[in-house]
C-alpha cells in the first residue's frame, strides 16, 4: 500500500510541475515557438514603416510616419516627389530628430515612434492633372537589421 502511494505522489507531483508548460496553442507540447522566436524578428517594412499621406490646402500635404518600439527612420534617406505632368520636389518641414551614431552612415538624425512632416509644393504645373506623392524612406530595427531603401506611392 505505501507504495501506491509513493507512486501516486510522484504522479501528482510530476503532473503540477508539467503543468504551467502546457498550452493549448503550443505545437511542441510545452515549447513555445513565439518565444523562442521573440522580438527577434524584424517586422515586415509595411509594419515596421507605416506611411500615410493626406492631401490638405493647396499645394500642403501632410506625410505621417509610424514606427515600433525599436525601429527608427533616417531623416537625410527620407525624398518626397509630387509626380503628374510636372515633377517637383517638395519644400520639407522636419520635426526635431534625434542623433544616432550609425555604423553605417556615423552621425545621422533618425526618428522614432510617429511623426507628422509637412510638406509644401511651390511648383504646380496643371491642378486638373492627377497628382501622386512618391515618397522614398530608409529605416532599420535597432541592434538588427536594415531595411534597404523603400518607396511608397500615394495618389492626391
Amino acid at each position: 500500500m505505501r507504495h501506491w502511494t509513493l507512486i501516486i505522489t510522484l504522479i501528482s507531483l510530476v503532473a503540477i510541475g508539467i503543468a504551467p508548460f502546457a498550452r493549448a496553442d503550443d505545437t511542441l507540447h510545452g515549447f513555445s515557438t513565439t518565444a523562442a522566436l521573440g522580438d527577434d524578428v524584424p517586422l515586415p517594412e509595411e509594419e515596421a514603416f507605416a506611411v500615410e499621406a493626406v492631401a490638405l490646402d493647396e499645394g500642403q500635404i501632410l506625410v505621417r510616419f509610424t514606427m515600433p518600439d525599436g525601429y527608427y527612420l533616417y531623416r537625410d534617406r527620407a525624398r518626397f516627389l509630387l509626380e503628374g505632368e510636372d515633377q517637383a520636389e517638395a519644400v520639407i518641414e522636419w520635426p526635431q530628430a534625434v542623433a544616432h551614431h550609425d555604423e553605417h552612415f556615423g552621425a545621422v538624425a533618425v526618428f522614432y515612434g510617429q511623426i507628422e512632416v509637412p510638406l509644401s509644393f511651390t511648383h504646380r504645373a496643371d491642378e486638373s492633372a492627377p497628382k501622386s506623392l512618391l515618397v522614398r524612406l530608409q529605416g532599420c530595427k535597432e541592434n538588427s537589421v536594415c531595411y534597404p531603401p523603400m518607396q511608397r506611392k500615394f495618389t492626391l
